[in-house]
């Protein structure tokens, strides 16, 4: 009962969620989510330490920095992800991030070529 209800209290945050709906697409560093979600690097490092602490989240060290993702073998988080991302379709807030992470890799991809 203890990891249910963690993994609950984890998405009961509108901004732990925000987190999650980027980390659904797409492997980022702290200062990427910061910049998207216009959040404070302070603020979004303790967001994720309570989802890696919850163990929906990894990192992985790459140089510097350390990139999240979804824990994809977290069983509860296979099973609720469909629901998440027909959940984050009908939210603004969730749909101007995913367009901020879109935004981001255009600019990355051209600053590459």
């Amino acid at each position: 009962m203890t990891q249910l209800s963690s993994f609950f209290k984890a998405l009961a945050d509108p901004t732990r969620l925000r987190m999650l709906n980027l980390l659904m697409h797409s492997p980022l560093c702290v200062c990427e989510m910061a910049g998207m979600l216009k959040l404070t690097q302070p603020l979004v490092s303790r967001h994720l330490a309570y989802l890696r602490n919850s163990g929906l989240v990894e990192g992985s060290r790459q140089g510097l920095r350390i990139n999240y993702e979804l824990n994809e073998q977290h069983l509860l988080i296979q099973q609720i992800r469909p629901f998440l991302a027909e959940a984050f379709r009908g939210e603004a807030a969730g749909q101007m991030d995913l367009d901020n992470l879109r935004r981001d890799a255009a600019l990355q991809k051209d600053e590459i070529q």
